[in-house]
């Protein structure tokens, strides 16, 4: 019955996996950061702004990008699955509403 229900509300729309891949996505995405971020430190190649000679400034510019780009990263799926739980958090209220009239 259970069952039944969900493949109803997925179908319909009604059921979102969009939070779990969105989840996903983070973690693709924080891995590519910290691996582009520590490829920055490592590497000389990565020459941007005029930084890249300087084995400093090249650390600084590494660290930016892990604690900068993963924090942005993470601030903009928050913000997604936000409205994705407002979604569920309405659905619910519907159903209970529905179920106080019966």
């Amino acid at each position: 019955m259970a069952n039944e229900n969900f493949l109803s509300d997925f179908v319909s729309f009604k059921k979102f996996i969009s939070t779990t891949l969105i989840i996903i996505i983070y973690a693709v995405g924080f891995i590519y950061i910290t691996t582009k971020g520590i490829s920055t430190i490592v590497e000389n190649r990565y020459s941007f702004l005029g930084m890249g000679s300087d084995s400093s400034e090249r650390l600084l510019a590494g660290l930016a990008i892990i604690v900068v780009g993963n924090l942005a990263w993470r601030i903009v799926c928050e913000a997604a699955i936000v409205i994705f739980r407002i979604h569920d958090s309405m659905t619910a209220i519907e159903k209970a509403s529905q179920s106080d009239k019966q």
